[in-house]
């Protein structure tokens, strides 16, 4: 590990994917991406394809790389996590977290923790842009048992989305969920991502999920910019000028204002 900077310097990744898009009530929304090595290419986010969320700590759960290279990995460093308290101004949206066997199985010991992290840094953009407060209040194991990602979702939908919490995430790694990103139902609460070591992508996938739990459609092909809603959610954290009206006139779809 502590070698880490040296070899990360060299890793490079570029992604292509193809996306499939629906739209409908009760329908769900679907982002289909499959990233590919590129030679000559560079990005700082290829660095948890090889070191584990784990591995960036140690035994007393301090961060191990040094200060000047805290950058590479800015979302799990504590300083950068924002955690507003529950009471916090805004919108308060309860959240209900499902992983099943596989996904708990792939992060034993620590799957709370780490889904906690991931959702917190989606509450960090959502509350710098739209003072949407989400608020974990319920862990839980969820024995995942169909056969593809959308029975899946509406499993998860069935077993799980009692109408007790705004939104349930699910998190999955069930070989059985046939995307490779996630799933979510437009205009209610119930999302899936799927496991994938890039943990800078995977906290993206979510708050690209949880916007189409908004009703925010994908961008148009011919007016992709750096907007969660297009196929480069990987790079960015903001949303198009037209997303954030859409969701500012959805806001009240979930949550209690404070």
């Amino acid at each position: 590990m502590k070698k880490i900077c040296s070899i990360i310097a060299v890793a490079a990744l570029t992604f292509s994917f193809s996306s499939v898009y629906t739209l409908a009530k009760d329908e769900t929304s679907t982002l289909n991406d499959t990233p590919e090595l590129k030679e000559n290419s560079r990005s700082a986010y290829d660095t948890y394809e090889t070191y584990s969320y784990w591995d960036l700590y140690d035994d007393d759960f301090n961060p191990i790389l040094p200060e000047e290279d805290r950058w590479l990995y800015d979302y799990w460093v504590d300083d950068y996590i924002k955690t507003e308290p529950v009471d916090a101004e805004g919108i308060r949206v309860t959240v209900r977290v499902a992983a099943d066997e596989e996904f708990r199985a792939k992060h034993e010991g620590y799957w709370e923790e780490y889904t906690n992290r991931l959702i917190e840094r989606v509450d960090d953009t959502l509350y710098r842009d739209f003072k949407i407060n989400l608020t974990i209040e319920d862990f839980v194991e969820w024995q995942s048992d169909n056969q593809s990602a959308e029975d899946l979702l509406r499993e998860l939908d069935h077993e799980l989305s009692d109408g007790t919490y705004d939104l349930v995430i699910g998190f999955t790694n069930d070989s059985n969920f046939n995307y490779p990103s996630g799933k979510a139902f437009y205009w209610s609460g119930e999302s899936i991502v799927k496991h994938r070591p890039n943990t800078a992508q995977l906290w993206r996938i979510i708050l690209h999920e949880v916007s189409h739990n908004y009703g925010l459609e994908h961008c148009h092909p011919e007016e992709r910019g750096d907007c969660i809603l297009n196929g480069y959610y990987y790079k960015v954290d903001t949303f198009c000028d037209y997303h954030k009206e859409v969701l500012k006139e959805n806001i009240n779809l979930y949550g209690t204002a404070q």
